[in-house]
């Protein structure tokens, strides 16, 4: 890709971005590290090309939601990880799906997909 074609993505992503900001949520939460500790991370999740206020849309938007709380929060298990740092994981993607879910406006949709 030469320098001009460059330019021109980066500046209509710069156009676009905004577009899509009201389509979007964020996953953010305090990953716990492999190495003990906790870092904050983030992801945000678009879902402009969706309706969410249809069954196929909602399922597809949760399935994103879901994904993105997997690689904010990572999964870690393992025979060499204890039961506490493990259940720290899943804590971590079990709050931050939640809180998205709960942002988006699909609290309903993901009681009855669970």
């Amino acid at each position: 890709m030469n320098r001009l074609s460059i330019a021109a993505v980066l500046t209509s992503a710069l156009f676009f971005a905004p577009a899509l900001a009201g389509n979007s949520v964020t996953i953010a939460a305090m990953a716990p590290m492999s190495s003990g500790g906790y870092q904050p991370r983030s992801a945000t999740v678009f879902y402009g090309d969706l309706d969410p206020a249809t069954a196929q849309g909602s399922a597809a938007l949760i399935d994103r939601i879901d994904a993105a709380s997997r690689m904010v929060c990572g999964e870690r298990t393992g025979p060499l990880m204890s039961g506490d740092r493990a259940r720290a994981f899943a804590d971590c993607r079990a709050r931050a799906t939640a809180e998205a879910v709960r942002a988006a406006g699909l609290a309903p949709q993901y009681a009855e997909s669970r």
